[in-house]
């Protein structure tokens, strides 16, 4: 998220892109901020969200491994549907069971009471506001003690393959 945040950081600086569909890609010199206040509270519930699907998706991956994880998500509906039709004698109509049901309408619609962000500006409330609550969960959590002490750290082979 820092570094996705830089990068947007450094687009808008240079006038590439803008955060806003109502704002044109140049940039005034003048602006002291990139998103305004409102925009940010606005946006704090849908980051909210993201990011207690983050932590929950990072913390399950601690106990299984990756191939397993994947797995597991894609089928867990699926399995839930199943289970449902068994305990309570729910059924889904043909249209349910051939959607994709993490796209529907319903779940899209929030974006409606957004303000006029487009999707960079959206990435970069998205990193302002989850960025700090990450950096404080991994101190508490030990993750980031235990990145700082990781041996390869700095070794350049790590450094490539991490950066790619």
């Amino acid at each position: 998220m820092i570094s996705s945040s830089c990068f947007l950081y450094a687009l808008r600086r240079l006038k590439f892109i803008s955060f806003s569909t109502d704002e044109p890609t140049a940039l005034p010199d003048n602006s002291k901020t990139l998103v305004s206040i409102k925009a940010l509270i606005s946006t704090s519930p849908l980051s909210l969200t993201y990011l207690i699907y983050m932590v929950a998706s990072m913390e399950s991956v601690w106990g299984v491994n990756v191939p397993m994880y994947t797995t597991l998500r894609r089928t867990i509906v699926v399995f839930t549907m199943i289970i449902e039709y068994f305990m309570v004698g729910q059924r889904y109509s043909t249209h349910v069971l051939g959607s994709d049901i993490p796209h529907n309408h319903s779940s899209h619609s929030c974006c409606l009471l957004l303000p006029s962000l487009n999707s960079f500006g959206l990435m970069w409330c998205n990193g302002i506001l989850c960025t700090p609550i990450l950096l404080l969960w991994t101190f508490v959590n030990g993750d980031l003690e235990m990145t700082m002490n990781f041996s390869y750290l700095l070794s350049p082979g790590f450094l490539i393959i991490f950066g790619t």
